[in-house]
């Protein structure tokens, strides 16, 4: 059964919306949207689609090996779209979790999409190009091992990746109660991309929030607390190459300086603010390196 890729599809409204989201902030707002930044998030999405074709070939031999070898068989029916949108939105949440709680896929993957200081739709774009290679796609993969038919979780995966791009934006103030309390929404996602300490390791979801609901790390946003956007540890996010390698530089610099296996091993697997005892052992949540 053949699905479309739903984000290709979406690509011109993306567009649309981006030119309209420009318009309003300068011309009726008054607000800057930076030309420079724009270019600096379309030159980071290139490089990392360039990427991801490459390793879509991989998806796509990994998902049908899984689904060769699967271990329920769901096929196509309406009930199993519905448990797809559901497993799929839930692996999203455990994996965003994964790349801001594991310095490794912070600084290969994640660090980049954080890094800019303005927050619009275009930031939804600014992913880095060394993320394909993180090897976080690969929980995707697998749900084919559970039992559901690659098309599906590649339509899924992309109906999501739209989705979320509509979250980045500060010209949507709050939905209607009942939306905020099920759904991501721009209000929930500016939390997440903010530096405040209020709002540091919150809002994980993709589609849903109920599953920051469950888990603990909702936070809503709050009037008395405007969002302030970027990461903490402050570096020239001027140049392109600086913004993909800035993570990756400093933890290899961590890794090398650190004495001991344990030391060097925490560097990459434990939180990006992580510190052996040496250094007083601390892990301040998502950390100080964001």
């Amino acid at each position: 059964m053949a699905l479309p890729d739903v984000f290709n599809y979406f690509l011109p409204v993306a567009a649309v919306a981006i030119v309209l989201e420009w318009l309003w902030l300068t011309r009726r707002l008054h607000r800057p949207y930076r030309g420079r930044e724009v270019g600096r998030n379309v030159v980071l999405w290139l490089g990392y689609e360039g990427l991801t074709w490459l390793t879509g070939g991989l998806f796509i031999v990994i998902g049908l090996w899984g689904y060769e070898h699967r271990l329920l068989d769901f096929g196509y029916s309406l009930g199993a779209f519905v448990a797809l949108f559901f497993v799929e939105d839930f692996v999203m949440y455990a994996t965003h979790v994964l790349k801001h709680r594991c310095r490794f896929f912070w600084a290969a993957d994640h660090e980049v999409h954080h890094s800019s200081s303005e927050f619009n739709f275009t930031t939804a774009f600014r992913n880095s190009p060394l993320a394909p290679l993180s090897g976080a796609w690969l929980a995707w993969p697998m749900l084919c091992l559970l039992g559901f038919p690659p098309a599906m979780v590649f339509f899924q995966a992309s109906l999501s990746r739209a989705y979320q791009c509509f979250t980045h934006t500060s010209t949507v103030r709050r939905l209607p109660a009942a939306i905020e309390w099920v759904f991501v929404t721009p209000s929930h996602h500016r939390v997440h991309h903010a530096k405040n300490p209020a709002y540091i390791d919150k809002n994980y979801g993709g589609i849903l929030i109920i599953w920051d609901r469950i888990f603990g790390t909702f936070q809503a946003e709050r009037d008395d607390i405007p969002c302030e956007f970027g990461v903490l540890s402050e570096f020239d996010t001027s140049r392109v190459g600086r913004v993909v390698f800035h993570g990756l530089g400093s933890m290899i610099a961590d890794i090398r300086r650190r004495r001991g296996l344990a030391a060097k091993l925490g560097t990459i697997i434990r939180a990006p603010s992580w510190t052996p005892a040496s250094e007083g052992g601390q892990t301040l949540g998502t950390d100080e390196l964001r």
